[in-house]
C-alpha cells in the first residue's frame, strides 16, 4: 500500500434525515456546479426505495453549515444508483435513477418520479452525457446492455435511442465529458473493461480486456481528463488504467492494494471498495467497506489523506461524492449489503456526513525520489 500522510481527524458535519430510518445509502451525487457557491444540491439513493434531496449551505470557508431534506422520491424497488443532469441543458435541475425494478427513473423538484427506459434485469449504474451535442442518459444493466434514452421522448416511449449489448452483466459504469469528447467504462461481471468514445458510442475504442484486478470489479471512475479510468474491486485492490500507455519504460498503468488490515501486525482482513470518485485536481477518492476514506495521487502514488478518528473495521461506508468545486466530501456510512440479509443489522442505522476537504488533502504532491 501506498505511503500515509500524518492527517487530523477530519471535522464531518452530520446530516439528519428520513433517509436515517432506511436501510443504508447505495449512492450519493452532487448537482454540478460551474464555480463554488453558498449552496450545493446533494441526492442521494437508498435501499428503502427512495431519493433523498438536500439543500446543502456553506460558509466562506467552504465548510458545511446547514443541510436541509427538501424532498423524497419514492421509487417501486430500491434505487441503486443516482445521478444528476448535466450542467447547461434542460435536464440540469433534474436528478436520474437507476432502480432494482429494472427501470430508469427522472426526479424533478426532488419528489415528482417519470420512468423514461426499461431494462430485462435490475439497473445497476445511470450517467448523464452529450452525444453529439445531444444530452442523454446512459444506463447499464445486469442484463448485459448499455442503453442511451433521450430524455425528450423516452419519457413518452420509453424505448432507447439506441443499446449495446456487452460480455455479460455490467456490475459497474462510469461516463464523463470534456470538451467535445467523452469516455464510457463498463465493467462486467466477467471482469472486463468496454471502454467507448462518446462520440461514437456503439463502437468500443478498445478491444474489451480483463482488468488487472483478481477478483470482481465493484466500481469504476473515469478521470476528469478522459485520460483514463481507476477501476476498485471486492478484493481490496485498486487499478489505474492511463489510456495511449505505450513507453514499456515508464509505465504509468497500475494496481495496488487498499482497504485492508495489516498482517504484519496480525490483522489480514480485505474489504470490498465500493466507491471511487475523481476530484478536480486529478486526484481520486476512494471508500471502503472498512469504514475508511482515502484520497490519492496517482501520479505521485502517493496517499494523501486516509480518514482518521474511527477504527478500521468499523461501519463500512456504502457511497460517497464530491461536489465539482472538489471541496466537500459526502459519505454515507452503514452497511452496504457485501455480506448478504444475514448482517443487515450489524451497524445500526444508516449515516450520512458531510465532509469539508482542506486542499491538502486533494492536491497532487510531488513524486517521490
Amino acid at each position: 500500500m501506498w505511503g500515509q500522510q500524518a492527517a487530523a481527524a477530519p471535522q464531518a458535519f452530520p446530516v439528519q434525515g428520513s433517509f436515517a430510518r432506511g436501510m443504508g445509502l447505495s449512492n450519493l451525487a452532487f448537482k454540478p456546479t460551474a464555480a463554488p457557491g453558498p449552496a450545493e444540491q446533494l441526492a442521494c439513493a437508498s435501499w428503502d426505495n427512495c431519493v433523498y434531496t438536500y439543500n446543502v449551505r456553506t460558509d466562506a470557508a467552504g465548510r458545511c453549515s446547514a443541510a436541509q431534506e427538501v424532498g423524497i422520491a419514492r421509487l417501486p424497488q430500491p434505487a441503486m444508483d443516482i445521478t444528476y443532469g448535466a450542467m447547461n441543458t434542460p435536464y440540469a435541475n433534474m436528478a436520474f435513477a437507476a432502480c432494482a425494478d429494472n427501470g430508469v427513473y427522472m426526479v424533478q423538484n426532488g419528489t415528482a418520479v417519470q420512468k423514461i427506459g426499461a431494462f430485462a434485469a435490475p439497473v445497476s449504474a445511470v450517467r448523464c452525457v452529450s452525444v453529439s451535442g445531444t444530452p442523454m442518459v446512459v444506463a447499464s444493466g445486469w442484463d448485459r446492455s448499455l442503453k442511451y434514452f433521450d430524455p425528450r421522448t423516452a419519457a413518452q416511449s420509453g424505448r432507447p435511442a439506441f443499446e449495446t449489448q456487452l460480455s455479460e452483466r455490467v456490475y459497474c459504469m462510469d461516463a464523463k465529458n470534456s470538451g467535445t469528447g467523452g469516455v464510457l467504462v463498463a465493467c462486467t461481471a466477467d471482469r472486463n473493461c468496454h471502454v467507448y468514445d462518446l462520440t461514437r458510442p456503439q463502437q468500443p475504442i478498445l478491444q474489451p480486456a480483463p482488468s488487472a484486478l483478481k477478483m470482481a470489479p465493484r466500481c469504476v471512475d473515469v478521470s476528469i481528463d478522459l485520460s483514463g479510468y481507476t477501476v476498485g474491486s471486492v478484493e481490496g485492490r485498486i487499478s489505474v488504467v492511463v489510456f495511449n500507455d505505450t513507453n514499456p519504460n515508464a509505465k504509468k498503468s497500475f494496481a495496488f492494494k487498499c482497504h485492508r488490515g495489516n498482517p504484519k501486525k496480525g490483522d489480514p482482513r480485505v474489504w470490498p471498495v465500493n466507491h471511487i470518485r475523481s476530484t478536480r485536481f486529478g486526484t481520486f477518492a476512494s471508500c471502503g467497506a472498512d469504514g475508511l476514506f482515502n484520497f490519492w495521487d496517482k501520479s505521485s502514488k502517493q496517499r494523501l489523506k486516509v480518514r482518521s478518528g474511527v477504527q478500521q473495521g468499523s461501519a463500512p461506508i456504502s457511497a460517497m461524492a464530491i461536489n465539482s468545486a472538489s471541496t466537500i466530501l459526502a459519505f454515507s456510512e452503514g452497511y452496504d449489503w457485501h455480506k448478504g440479509s444475514a448482517h443487515a443489522n450489524a451497524f445500526g442505522p444508516p449515516k450520512l456526513s458531510l465532509y469539508a476537504i482542506p486542499p491538502k488533502d486533494v492536491m497532487p504532491k510531488a513524486p517521490k525520489r
